[in-house]
């Protein structure tokens, strides 16, 4: 049976799956009624169906074959936009991606609930049940000005949970790093960056993780702009599964993307291979790391102006690597030195993060279009409406029998005819 159960469907986030449906011939097959609120995150697929969470703080199973509601649970009140200092989405209900156990029997999502705090919740995959519930805010720092919009990590037996600021970057927010049992059990651990404020992880993606159970995060604009004073603002850096902080890096010029908004949390990193690790910026520069050693300040493998701005998520088959930004699809050549090469490009609105199925990139744009385009040579295959706009960053979700589109308050489904 088709499974997605996490972020660019496995820990590694490199958003690769064997195959998809034809693209050649590729129709509407249903849209899902009209849910309660916008869903932010990608579709995930257990079995026969489909889970999704929304911005009404709402977790939704639809039948995979027509759409259909199979269960829906309310987990709370979700905080308007007006009762906090900014932002951009109303309702602010659940706006990460969840993740889905190994066994398909369990959904972890993470709320945010009147009067403003924000909860881990573990429900049953068969019927919308409860398990339980936990607190999960950082400690120490104010809900109301922390956002939850990096997608949750399954991995060590524990449930990972990013969380960055609002739009707008209002009030005393730090990014920071939350974890808990999957079970539910015991107390959390944290990871918060050390700076006076920022360095969100925001990036819709989430945490990278590798066979050894580490964490890479990226790291958005911090307070310092001092080039002398680094505070880990505009950094990628490997956490331990306990949440210990084992290298970093980032780009000599970090204080000064901070001086102009020029995140490199705006997705984050994937592994090209065994050896290398890719992220992409807002300000459009690709970096290739090194994953044993990052580097520190300035000691990237490589770097590659790709396109105006990198949002999202990017993809990789190990020699290509495709990446999400506001002015279309951009693709790079990776060489065995570690080196990029602009490739090919397509034009397009914002995007959420590609996906590789099989020779066929998938990719969801703002401006409502779903594309199908080929991996080597950048032709488009086909190109079909979901709707006239879609929200934030459109996630794309494959599997060999469909391709589910999010980014509005129904999903679409998309199938071979």
């Amino acid at each position: 049976m088709p499974s997605w159960l996490t972020f660019g469907s496995s820990n590694d986030r490199r958003s690769i799956v064997v195959a998809g449906p034809d693209a050649h011939t590729i129709v509407t097959a249903w849209t899902s009624p009209s849910l309660d609120g916008i869903v932010y995150g990608q579709a995930l697929v257990a079995g026969q169906r489909v889970f999704v969470s929304t911005g009404g703080d709402s977790v939704v199973a639809l039948s995979a074959a027509d759409g259909s509601v199979a269960w829906s649970t309310n987990l709370g009140k979700p905080v308007p936009k007006s009762a906090l200092p900014c932002g951009n989405i109303d309702l602010t209900g659940i706006t990460s991606t969840a993740v889905i156990d190994p066994s398909g029997t369990t959904i972890y999502v993470v709320d945010f609930v009147l009067p403003g705090h924000h909860e881990l919740v573990a429900l049953d995959t068969s019927n919308g049940a409860i398990r339980w519930r936990h607190p999960i805010d950082p400690p120490g720092l104010s809900p109301l000005v922390e956002q939850q919009r990096s997608a949750l990590s399954l991995i060590n037996g524990r449930v990972y949970v990013p969380f960055g600021g609002l739009f707008g970057d209002c009030g005393p927010y730090k990014g920071s790093v939350v974890s808990l049992a999957a079970d539910g059990s015991g107390d959390t651990s944290s990871w918060i960056v050390p700076t006076a404020r920022q360095g969100g992880l925001w990036a819709p993606s989430g945490l990278s993780g590798d066979t050894n159970g580490n964490l890479f995060a990226a790291i958005g604009n911090a307070a310092s702009s001092d080039p002398n004073n680094f505070d880990y603002g505009n950094a990628v850096v490997r956490l331990g599964p306990d949440l210990v902080l084992g290298d970093y890096w980032a780009p000599a010029d970090w204080a000064a993307l901070s001086d102009a908004d020029k995140d490199l949390g705006s997705q984050g990193p994937i592994p090209l291979d065994a050896s290398h690790l890719f992220v992409a910026s807002k300000g459009g520069i690709a970096y290739v790391l090194s994953s044993d050693n990052l580097g520190k300040v300035g000691g990237e493998t490589s770097r590659l102006q790709l396109c105006r701005s990198a949002f999202g998520g990017a993809a990789t088959d190990g020699s290509l690597v495709v990446t999400g930004c506001s002015d279309g699809l951009a693709a790079a050549m990776f060489s065995a030195d570690g080196t990029l090469h602009a490739a090919w490009r397509d034009s397009g609105a914002q995007s959420g993060a590609p996906v590789i199925a099989g020779t066929t990139v998938w990719i969801t744009y703002t401006n409502g279009h779903t594309k199908a385009i080929d991996l080597h040579s950048g032709t488009v295959i086909a190109d079909r409406t979901v709707a006239g706009s879609l929200k934030g960053f459109p996630e794309t979700t494959v599997t060999p029998t469909a391709v589910y589109v999010t980014g509005s308050t129904s999903v679409t489904a998309f199938a071979a005819s």
